[in-house]
């Protein structure tokens, strides 16, 4: 997803943390790990066997990262939505992976 444009307005921070998933076509969770975040959007690695358009939109919430100090494996935040802005197999396919920018609703 490296590109010469910047598309996001806000800061993007690394974010390795779990994402967990509710893919309504699948009825089922997915768990994604992330690549970077911003107040606005999100970009994640997800697995190529998960069927996955620009705009679809899917609820979603970051999950801690695995720390044997915390008590809970309570989600850092709740659910949110957000709609699937670009969808890139060229670059991860090697790894059987897909890489997905994600615009926070």
């Amino acid at each position: 997803m490296e590109s010469d444009k910047e598309r996001r307005k806000e800061p993007r921070r690394p974010c390795t943390w779990p994402v967990e998933f509710w893919h309504p076509g699948l009825r089922r969770t997915i768990t994604a790990v992330g690549r970077d975040r911003s107040n606005g959007g999100a970009c994640v690695r997800l697995p190529l066997t998960v069927p996955i358009v620009a705009g679809q939109k899917l609820e979603l919430r970051f999950l801690p990262q695995t720390d044997p100090r915390r008590k809970s494996p309570r989600p850092i935040e709740t659910s949110r939505m957000a709609r699937v802005c670009r969808v890139s197999r060229l670059q991860t396919v090697l790894e059987a992976e897909q890489i997905v920018g994600l615009e926070m609703l």
